[in-house]
């Protein structure tokens, strides 16, 4: 499952019944709500055994499971029955398993020719237990347990509904199983540990499509109109990897996937078909690629691409993957690169994910990097044999700066970090320690082995492991072998310990060859706690140097806090060093001012060199080793090249700059300093794409548009944005497709009452989920009190899906003019908004303080939210580095007011 890598704002997924083949029993009637326990047919007593604390006792484990569903997605609830051939493992009288929001109809085991009727024991929100009168045997046994359950229509987990239209027949049913809730669906051991082959069957209407993770083996005509649609059995997987859709869907043939032929098709709401033209172009090579990296076949018989209403419903099931309707369905006159690219790279994500999850499995969740880490690795690579012109690799650095930024809080979390709570769950699902630093360590060791050695080293792997469990020990391991040493201490520096490496560069020079002393210090940004004790990586440090027209590398495997390296044999000093070549380390770089002036302006550099530089300024800055307004003097230097990603990473540092903090007087002279330096080149693409430009000039436009806009408070770009907006509103083809988003932000800010009529009169009518969620956005942008009020109010009325309006409320908070009022709102219904969708938003509605730089605010959001943030999974930990975010906000606005105030005052 891909997550998004982002800053502190995010807004942030009857069975084959017993041997005899009879009818499924009926389960008990429920009103169960979606976060209600397991309903039981005797109460707790004294003598009943208690349920478990987080995993299943090892007395038991699965080796096949029968699932049979009745499902409808009409409905609010569906029956089912599964049989799980067990083997007891130790003698037992009470069984565990995972269940959740289910209610027991009936249970029954079988064990030889015995036949017991177990009582149903209360297991809490995740268990439900079944309570024997006499131990079981050691051996082979089989449960079958009848059940109901809730089809979740408010939140992407479990079985979830989603409606498409105002029909009667206008509903579908996903699946969202990942990390745990699997158990919404059915009582199963719900554990990555517990890969076993899996049979279903499905009962659906008439004339509905179901789908599942293997074949179709049949389909018959069933009892109250309903038909039986059975399927093969499945490879062997994890509960949290099976997936099914059921609903009226077009189904899409494409041309076979790979090497081998693998049969792919896509499943689609009805009438969205010929919105997978690029989809079904792309998707059979990115196969093709995985195959040849792998050296093997696609290990499925079959491709299913299950195209759901969301981003966040994105997810890997053997079979049948899951891609959201934003990335998948592309109106033809919308295949931009803005829009392939990330459909691309997601789907590659995905797929690298049925050899690095669904062919090999972590063991538990601790390692859940070994399925993360790995596909966001491989996800790089693979995209950019498919499409070198993206560039993927200069702006996948914005991520692992991104991930360096969460490393560096007191409160950051391991790579393994160890899984003892149902917080650590889905804490391990974390986009910038567990996918951006694991992706970007391996990538520092792959590159320092060698791509070839390397590729070797995951074959090894693979072969290994085929169909297994892995630790993280396998795969260092399988590294090690090829590599010709032991790396698992140096992967190990980094994935089981916290922090970012600060790594120092100071050339030698004393007659003879010169040298260049490297020393190692744990990074550490102004308004954090220096750790009372310094940490050692064990890490490659290649240093690119300059000396007259000759351009080398200079490069170490780091284990100590300092080591020497030599230049070779020519002599004096070299005129500039770039300390992280190819910016291919996880760690960052320091320099002074004057290096870095160098750098910017005579350095022989790449651009990715030249991108990671201006990430490592950034960092500087936050570290309090550049004062932010020297940073910004350079950012000229950074721009007036026009890269791409040198104009995107130096946002990072003008944004830097808060501007509800500063007087009018420096905020008039920032808003001219942005547009001094960013105005000439947006004047020159001006905004509406030219026939013939380059996709460089394409890709950039958007993104000068918002800074020219909003931080450059031009008027002038305003008016013209609104004039677009409302062009766009009249006829969808007045106006590019990529630049629709920017555009309706920026006329945002005319504060215009009939553009925000027009906007909220397409969103109520638009039935793309994609579309509508450029719209929704858009009214979370405009400025005027009023109309923000307006705006919140409609995350309350039932107007619009939670699950879609949830970037009302975020944009609101962005903007200083409307962030106490959407702030305000948010504790105000802070209870009904999390319950509605709490699958969905969960921990990730902390990450709103991040829009806060004050003590006020600081002190405040701890006291308002401290306690309720335990109800979250994953909730303490994302509220504690939220806190500490505004810690380091607030001590670095202290420390960088004198030269942001000298830097404005010269502009």
């Amino acid at each position: 499952m891909k997550r998004a890598h982002e800053r502190p704002l995010a807004w942030a997924l009857p069975l084959v019944l017993a041997a005899c083949g009879a009818s499924p029993e009926p389960a008990s009637p429920t009103n169960a709500k979606p976060d209600s326990p397991a309903v039981v047919d005797a109460p707790r007593s004294a003598k009943t055994p208690p349920p478990p604390a987080l995993r299943l006792p090892a007395v038991a484990h699965p080796e096949r499971y029968d699932l049979d569903l009745t499902l409808d997605p009409s409905k609010e609830t569906f029956n089912g029955t599964i049989s799980a051939d067990l083997v007891i493992d130790s003698a037992t009288d009470v069984l565990w398993l995972n269940a959740t929001s289910l209610t027991v109809g009936s249970a029954k085991l079988t064990q030889g020719a015995e036949t017991l009727t177990p009582r149903i024991l209360p297991g809490g929100e995740d268990f439900v237990g079944f309570l024997f009168d006499k131990p079981l045997s050691p051996g082979k046994a089989r449960l079958t347990v009848s059940y109901r359950g809730v089809l979740d229509g408010e939140s992407s987990r479990g079985i979830y509904r989603q409606s498409e239209g105002s029909g009667p027949d206008d509903s579908y049913l996903y699946t969202r199983f990942e990390p745990i809730d699997a158990r919404r669906a059915f009582p199963c051991f719900d554990e990555p540990a517990y890969k076993v082959p899996w049979k279903l069957t499905i009962r659906a209407k008439k004339g509905h499509t179901a789908l599942a993770n293997a074949p179709v083996a049949s389909k018959t005509a069933g009892p109250d109109g309903l038909e039986v649609i059975a399927f093969e059995e499945s490879k062997p997987m994890p509960s949290y990897l099976v997936a099914f859709v059921v609903g009226p869907f077009d189904l899409v043939n494409a041309k076979p996937a790979g090497h081998h032929d693998t049969p792919l098709r896509f499943i689609v709401p009805r009438g969205r078909g010929p919105e997978t033209r690029y989809a079904a172009e792309v998707t059979p090579r990115i196969v093709g690629l995985l195959e040849d990296y792998f050296g093997m076949p696609y290990p499925f018989i079959k491709l299913d691409v299950a195209v759901v209403p969301r981003y966040n419903g994105t997810m890997e099931h053997p079979g049948i993957v899951a891609m959201g309707q934003p990335l998948t369905l592309i109106a033809p006159n919308e295949e931009t690169p803005q829009r392939k690219m990330p459909y691309a790279n997601i789907a590659t994500h995905e797929l690298a994910h049925y050899w690095f999850g669904d062919y090999v499995t972590m063991r538990w969740w601790d390692d859940t990097w070994l399925n993360e880490a790995l596909a966001e690795w491989l996800d790089e690579k693979i995209t950019d044999q498919l499409e070198p012109s993206w560039k993927l690799p200069v702006e996948r650095l914005a991520f692992t700066s991104h991930a360096m930024e969460a490393d560096s809080l007191p409160s950051a979390k391991k790579v393994r970090q160890p899984v003892e709570s149902k917080h650590d769950i889905e804490g391990a699902f974390d986009g910038a320690i567990t996918y951006a630093k694991g992706a970007a360590v391996i990538g520092m060791f792959e590159r320092w082995m060698g791509p070839e050695k390397f590729q070797k080293a995951i074959r090894a792997y693979m072969k290994k492991h085929a169909w297994k469990n892995t630790v993280a020990e396998d795969f260092f391991a399988a590294v090690s072998a090829e590599a010709g040493r032991d790396l698992a201490p140096a992967f190990g520096s980094f994935f089981d310990q916290p922090g970012v490496p600060l790594i120092s560069a100071e050339p030698v020079c004393s007659g003879g060859p010169p040298e260049i002393a490297v020393s190692q210090k744990r990074f550490v940004p102004v308004g954090a706690k220096a750790p009372e004790k310094e940490s050692t990586w064990q890490l490659p440090v290649c240093v690119k140097y300059g000396m007259g027209k000759e351009v080398g590398n200079a490069c170490t495997f780091l284990t100590a806090q300092k080591a020497k390296v030599r230049l070779g044999p020519q002599k004096g000093c070299p005129d500039w060093l770039m300390v992280n070549a190819d910016a291919a380390g996880y760690y960052r770089s320091k320099y002074d001012k004057a290096a870095l002036a160098v750098l910017l302006d005579k350095a022989r550099l790449s651009p990715r060199e030249r991108a990671g530089l201006v990430w490592d300024i950034d960092a500087l800055v936050q570290s309090g080793e550049l004062p932010l307004g020297e940073a910004l003097a350079l950012v000229p230097k950074m721009v007036e090249g026009g890269e791409p990603a040198m104009v995107f990473s130096s946002l990072g540092i003008v944004s830097a700059i808060r501007r509800d903090r500063l007087p009018a007087d420096l905020r008039a002279r920032y808003a001219s300093f942005i547009r001094k330096t960013y105005g000439k080149k947006a004047s020159a693409l001006g905004l509406a794409r030219k026939p013939g430009e380059s996709e460089d000039e394409a890709k950039m436009r958007p993104a000068l548009i918002s800074v020219i806009a909003v931080n450059g408070e031009d008027k002038a770009v305003q008016k013209e944005a609104h004039k677009l907006a409302l062009a766009w509103l009249a006829d969808r083809g007045a106006v590019h497709a990529s630049l629709a988003p920017t555009l309706l932000r920026v006329a945002a800010r005319t504060n215009d009452r009939a553009l925000y009529d027009r906007i909220l009169a397409a969103a109520k009518t638009e039935t793309d989920h994609r579309m509508r969620g450029i719209l929704l956005d858009a009214l979370g942008r405009f400025t005027d009190t009023g109309l923000a009020k307006a705006s919140l109010d409609l995350l309350l009325g039932g107007t619009f899906d939670l699950r879609e309006s949830g970037s009302i409320l975020m944009g609101l908070i962005q903007s200083e003019e409307t962030r106490d009022t959407a702030y305000a709102f948010f504790k105000d219904h802070f209870d009904e908004l999390t319950r509605k969708n709490k699958g969905d938003i969960g921990a990730n509605a902390f990450y709103i303080l991040g829009a806060f730089c004050d003590e006020a605010h600081r002190a405040e959001a701890a006291a308002f939210f401290g306690k309720r943030a335990e109800a979250f999974d994953n909730g303490p930990r994302v509220l504690a580095t939220q806190l500490e975010r505004m810690d380091q906000c607030i001590a670095q606005q202290k420390v960088n007011a004198p030269s942001i105030e000298a830097f404005l005052k010269k502009q």
